[in-house]
């Protein structure tokens, strides 16, 4: 990943439950339309920015999955194979980065990710018991598993 899309993958990780101000259980729609009409956003991005922002936060929840979705703008944006690729990547990660965070108490601390035996290890540094974001993040890393064609494992340091 560039810095381009790590720049993108820090505002989404931002703003992706902006949307709860509106909708706990529909955030991630919320979130995605506040994104997109953000004129403050469109300030300083560009809307192909915007739009990689906006639609990865829709995707950061388990449902709906980027590979299956369809609705008119979605088709839009799976014809732009950058664009797509782009989102799909930065979801997977941010979805696991979310359930990382699963109990709002920011008890991770550290993460170390380490290649091992072909499948990433992503050595967890909490301070005190994070087995509910551990058993979320397995449960949220499928995207990142299906795109990136490699296994995942949580372990708590």
């Amino acid at each position: 990943m560039d810095g381009y899309e790590k720049n993108l993958l820090e505002f989404a990780s931002l703003l992706h439950d902006i949307g709860r101000y509106r909708s706990d259980g529909n955030h991630h729609i919320e979130s995605r339309n506040m994104i997109l009409k953000s004129r403050e956003l469109r300030e300083i991005l560009a809307p192909n920015d915007i739009k990689i922002i906006a639609w990865t936060t829709f995707f950061h929840r388990k449902k709906p999955n980027p590979l299956k979705y369809s609705d008119e703008e979605w088709n839009r944006i799976k014809s732009d194979r950058k664009i797509f690729d782009i989102i799909i990547r930065l979801a997977s990660i941010l979805r696991i980065a979310d359930a990382l965070d699963y109990s709002l108490s920011q008890i991770v601390e550290n993460i170390d990710i380490k290649y091992m035996e072909n499948r990433l290890v992503f050595q967890i540094h909490a301070k005190g018991d994070a087995d509910i974001e551990v058993a979320k993040a397995y449960d949220k890393a499928e995207l990142f598993k299906e795109i990136f064609n490699i296994n995942i494992d949580f372990i708590q340091t």
